[in-house]
């Protein structure tokens, strides 16, 4: 099928990677790399492999095979046609990725990677929905860390950071995938607890996340 995924190993991707303006090749069924031999079941003999990069990165390839032999110099029209190609799906494919990583940058916090103020507020307003439309109830909990500036005077600001990494990491792993911890700024933590929990079972997740976080850090 052409929609069955095959998996293609770290060495031949690099392989690919390689072919800055393009491979020829001869492939066939018994060929040690993946991409020949699924050309060669569809009955080409000889392949044309062109990687796309992105900001030094590839995130696909084209295959172009033909049952005659090719030739770079055979027909230079041909070549230029498929470069043009290359270059508009790159084009593409780097204008979706620089979209997405604008999308993660105005969303999420560069030094923890935990939402920021912003997909903070749509998660907030999104819980706030559900219990007015279902009446589920949620937790909202906030976290201050206490004389951080300290850590930050004494040890410096890269310890500082460390030590907000480390946090944010803890509080991750305390909460299920239903659940939001965010940076709302500086040494402060926001969670969103979702779901109608009895109270003693909330209480608990509580005083665990604050015990969590109690544990001492050892920094470098």
């Amino acid at each position: 099928s052409l929609l069955t995924r095959k998996a293609i190993d770290v060495a031949e991707i690099n392989q690919i990677k390689s072919y800055e303006q393009g491979h020829f090749s001869n492939c066939d069924t018994d060929s040690k790399l993946m991409h020949e031999r699924l050309m060669s079941e569809f009955g080409a003999k000889h392949l044309w492999t062109y990687p796309i990069c992105w900001q030094g990165e590839i995130y696909a390839y084209i295959c172009i095979g033909s049952e005659k032999k090719l030739d770079v110099n055979y027909n230079d029209y041909c070549c230029e046609e498929i470069r043009e190609l290359v270059s508009r799906i790159g084009i593409g494919i780097s204008a979706q990725l620089r979209e997405e990583q604008l999308q993660i940058r105005a969303q999420y916090d560069i030094l923890t990677g935990l939402p920021n103020r912003i997909l903070l507020q749509d998660r907030l307003n999104h819980a706030i929905e559900v219990n007015e439309r279902t009446g589920e109830l949620f937790w909202v909990m906030f976290i201050d860390l206490d004389r951080f500036k300290n850590v930050n005077d004494s040890l410096g600001h890269i310890a500082g950071d460390e030590l907000l990494l480390q946090v944010s990491k803890r509080l991750q792993t305390e909460i299920r995938e239903s659940d939001t911890v965010a940076r709302f700024g500086g040494d402060e933590f926001i969670l969103i607890l979702q779901g109608g929990m009895e109270e003693n079972f909330r209480l608990n997740i509580l005083h665990r996340i604050i015990n969590t976080i109690a544990t001492p850090i050892n920094i470098s």
